[in-house]
């Protein structure tokens, strides 16, 4: 998954990350951006803030009750069609069988959430005596491994306080005022003052210009990115270096834990990350040409 930057949010980190990165210089050179920069990051972490409370997916696949929904469903009838094909076998014809498994992908789909509690444990229990016996009409015991997990997950999220959509719905719409007001700030009161830099100091000039403009990514741009968590696996870490030592690249996560490495050279990367005395190293993973990676780091922090 390719993370967009529509309302400008990764124009916003890149600005505190270049600013608060001290070999940079920009606070000894310009004093004056201290002020408006800490109203930015209160922005910011607003922003982060309404991103948790939204519920806001921020990496792989978001654990919200419909997708957990969904995977037991189609593990569970995995094993019913397989215990259905070896209930209607003639070596094995045994109706009442037949009638406990008999289940379409549609309609266990369509049970009520309350309901799939009690039905996949009845299916489950029903199946256990026989997933021996079921791996020539398809199901092994590993499948009913799965189902049972896939239950639990399911449960974990059914029995826990969902937040409301209209909620939900509230927090999204704090976003954009928040990012609004940061990119006002941005405007008023530094751009002014970096813009003091060009004459003097060019370089720093430079970074200041390139982390303030946004750049569309074209289609097909290879990226790796990810976030560096806190051993919560919630909690972003702030600057965490991510070393890809093979193809010699450095990167810094942003305020948010979130880290992106733009046209990556395609192939096995097996990055590092570090804070402090903490290192993490992740397992090899591909990065095929034209895609999107995405790989987070649970750091014991």
């Amino acid at each position: 998954m390719e993370k967009d930057d529509k309302e400008d949010k990764i124009m916003i980190l890149t600005v505190v990350s270049i600013v608060d990165d001290p070999d940079n210089h920009f606070l000894t050179l310009r004093q004056g951006l201290a002020a408006p920069m800490i109203l930015v990051k209160n922005q910011l972490t607003k922003i982060i803030l309404a991103d948790s409370l939204a519920n806001s997916p921020t990496h792989g696949d978001t654990t919200d009750k419909e997708q957990k929904f969904e995977a037991l469903s189609k593990s569970l009838f995995h094993i019913a069609s397989a215990a259905s094909g070896y209930a209607s076998s003639p070596a094995n014809l045994d109706n009442s069988l037949k009638a406990k498994v008999n289940f379409s992908l549609g309609k266990i789909i369509n049970l009520p959430y309350n309901e799939m509690e009690s039905f996949s444990l009845g299916l489950i229990t029903v199946i256990t005596p026989i997933i021996s016996a079921l791996a020539d009409y398809g199901a092994l015991p590993a499948d009913l491994t799965a189902a049972s997990a896939a239950r639990t997950a399911y449960l974990a999220v059914q029995t826990k306080p969902q937040v409301d959509k209209a909620e939900r719905k509230v927090q999204n719409s704090n976003i954009h005022p928040f990012i609004v007001e940061a990119k006002k700030i941005l405007t008023e009161q530094c751009d002014p003052i970096a813009s003091t830099l060009l004459r003097d100091h060019p370089d720093t000039y430079k970074l200041w210009f390139d982390a303030r403009d946004v750049k569309d990514l074209p289609h097909g741009t290879t990226v790796v990115e990810g976030y560096a968590y806190k051993s919560d696996g919630v909690t972003g870490l702030y600057n965490v270096n991510i070393i890809f030592r093979e193809q010699n690249i450095q990167t810094k996560t942003f305020l948010d834990g979130y880290y992106r490495v733009t046209h990556f050279p395609h192939g096995v990367a097996n990055p590092v990350a570090t804070i402090g005395e903490v290192s993490q190293r992740s397992d090899p993973f591909e990065v095929k040409m034209g895609h999107t990676v995405h790989h987070d780091f649970i750091l014991p922090i």
